[in-house]
């Protein structure tokens, strides 16, 4: 921010407020002053405008730690909100743990009790007849309220008077431990379709900050989910180093200082994920991401061979209800031996619950696609390793019958 214009500024409190009321990134650098310890990077300009892009009512976005996301997003953003232009009347930030909540709020408490500048241009924020908890504040002079729940709080119904919540941000929900399990994955992600999502109203906008904690995880859903939906929501996702070796902030973050940060960092896979938004393969996944590639042909073509074998590969799980895993079928093209040896995945493919005789079912359409017939062959894991090298879950079939 070029510190002539925030002279000018600071010099007139009229106009001050006005440009603060238009501008998140300017009421920032104004009333957040203290937090600005380096130039604001390219990446945090564009956090701060699609907060102001009330035509946007949904916004996903995956940073790296210490970007700076949370003070922006969870401290900064809820009260521009209500005392800006969007003026919103009910703002609910979720974040996975109480102690988490409690932070959130207890940071946006000092702002409204102890930031005078703030409390001169905006305030006072409430006439001392307001509800102030350890979970709620009433900025009554506004009309609007900001509330602070955990992942495990029911919030069906929540409601300010005649208020339905109008932002709800959603800050780091999740963490490496919760997941480790697809129960728990499947969890999240069932309570923000089921109780997320149905709790605003129209005009409701649905801001959500978090990390790559897993390849499922609830981030990496909402970012397939925005390519479905489309122009109804923005997905963004900025790791510290990008794909071209470019550094977001190199203002804070110099090569030496990510080097350093790698070395001080036990856990190398901790660090690719965090920083660099990458997943790292533990010893115990059998196939990279690295490995696959998409090919968009029918095949067989000139190129590609026809193959040494066509077979399903299935992860059997039979049983359903809440928290069983699911059958996987995964119909494969075959070529070539050892080192060029290559499976193209076809389409089709079964991920779902099912129990034996709809397993069965399942098996027999999904053969009759692929032209296989009649027949069960159980690939030992020797045989498997000939076949697919690195590739299968747990057991081969071509087909049973």
């Amino acid at each position: 921010m070029n510190n002539t214009i925030l002279d000018q500024l600071f010099a007139d409190q009229s106009v001050r407020r006005e440009s603060a009321r238009q501008s998140h990134i300017l009421f920032f650098h104004m009333y957040f002053s203290e937090y600005v310890k380096y130039p604001t990077a390219d990446f945090q300009k564009t956090i701060f405008n699609l907060t102001q892009k009330s035509n946007c009512p949904e916004v996903f976005i995956m940073a790296f730690r210490s970007s700076g996301k949370t003070t922006i997003i969870s401290n900064s953003y809820p009260i521009w909100a209500i005392t800006g232009e969007q003026q919103k009347k009910f703002v609910v930030i979720v974040s996975q743990t109480q102690s988490q909540c409690k932070q959130i709020l207890s940071n946006i408490r000092r702002e409204l009790e102890s930031n005078e500048l703030l409390k001169k241009d905006f305030g006072p924020f409430t006439d001392g007849k307001g509800e102030w908890s350890a979970n709620s504040i009433e900025l009554t002079r506004y009309g609007a309220r900001i509330t602070v729940v955990s992942t495990g709080e029911s919030i069906r119904g929540l409601r300010h008077g005649p208020y339905r919540p109008d932002l709800i941000i959603l800050d780091d929900v999740e963490d490496i431990n919760s997941v480790k399990t697809l129960d728990n994955r499947q969890s999240i992600y069932r309570w923000f379709t089921s109780e997320i999502k149905p709790l605003g109203d129209i005009g409701t906008r649905i801001v959500v900050v978090g990390n790559l904690l897993h390849e499922d995880s609830l981030m990496m859903k909402l970012k397939e989910y925005d390519n479905d939906v489309g122009q109804n929501s923005v997905f963004i996702q900025f790791p510290l180093v990008d794909e071209d070796g470019v550094i977001l902030w190199p203002q804070k973050f110099t090569q030496e200082k990510i080097d350093e940060l790698r070395r001080e960092t036990i856990d190398i896979g901790s660090f690719e994920r965090e920083y660099l938004l990458q997943i790292v393969p533990d010893d115990q996944q059998v196939i990279q991401r690295a490995w696959i590639k998409k090919y968009n042909f029918t095949l067989p073509t000139r190129e590609v061979p026809r193959p040494r074998i066509i077979l399903i590969a299935i992860d059997l799980a039979i049983k359903k209800g809440d928290g069983r895993d699911f059958t996987a079928m995964v119909p494969m093209y075959v070529t070539g031996y050892d080192k060029t040896l290559q499976a193209y995945v076809l389409p089709n493919i079964v991920n779902k619950q099912l129990d034996f005789p709809e397993t069965v079912e399942a098996i027999k359409k999904l053969a009759a696609k692929q032209g296989l017939t009649p027949a069960l062959e159980v690939l030992l894991p020797a045989q498997a390793e000939l076949v697919m090298n690195e590739i299968l879950c747990k057991y081969l079939y071509s087909l049973i019958q």
